[in-house]
């Protein structure tokens, strides 16, 4: 599967590459937006595609950081008693600290690593990118199936101030 990528300066030319390309009966799940700028992709006319779990994959986390923080303080507690004079074993004031200090090491661990993954921020060099993308400029990516319909596909992107193949 090869990959033609374009690249805009103005959204509005954007918008004419993404109509030429389905009017060409390009699989809309097949084009895809690169950009510095967080353009949803309705506004050049794709759907909402990808759901993004991060929010609850991080609340998880973070109640598995609670539990993980309450068993090593209270476990802690439990397995080696000291006689504290009439005092509960498990302190929870103690405890209730620990258990906030591993809520948000998980959590916010989870969140970067999340991050990282969800907004592929490994980039690897193998994905369409020019730097131009950094300083505004639009990109847009289109998986082509067909080795034979490449050419069409640059010649939809009519408009872009640069068209280049990445096999």
């Amino acid at each position: 599967m090869a990959k033609v990528f374009g690249l805009y300066k103005e959204l509005d030319d954007v918008v004419g590459a993404v109509d030429a390309l389905k009017a060409s009966r390009f699989e809309v799940a097949d084009i895809e937006i690169v950009s510095s700028i967080p353009y949803p992709p309705h506004t050049v006319g794709l759907p909402e595609t990808r759901t993004q779990n991060q929010v609850w994959l991080s609340l998880g986390m973070g109640v598995a950081g609670t539990l993980f923080g309450f068993l090593l303080a209270g476990g802690t507690a439990w397995l080696y008693q000291l006689p504290t004079g009439g005092k509960p074993i498990i302190a929870m004031p103690t405890v209730g600290v620990i258990m906030y200090e591993t809520t948000m090491l998980f959590a916010i661990w989870t969140a970067f690593f999340g991050a990282l993954f969800y907004f592929k921020g490994w980039r690897s060099s193998r994905e369409p990118y020019d730097r131009r993308l950094a300083t505004g400029g639009i990109g847009l990516v289109v998986n082509v199936r067909d080795a034979a319909r490449v050419g069409e596909a640059e010649s939809a992107m009519a408009g872009a101030m640069e068209v280049s193949r990445w096999d």
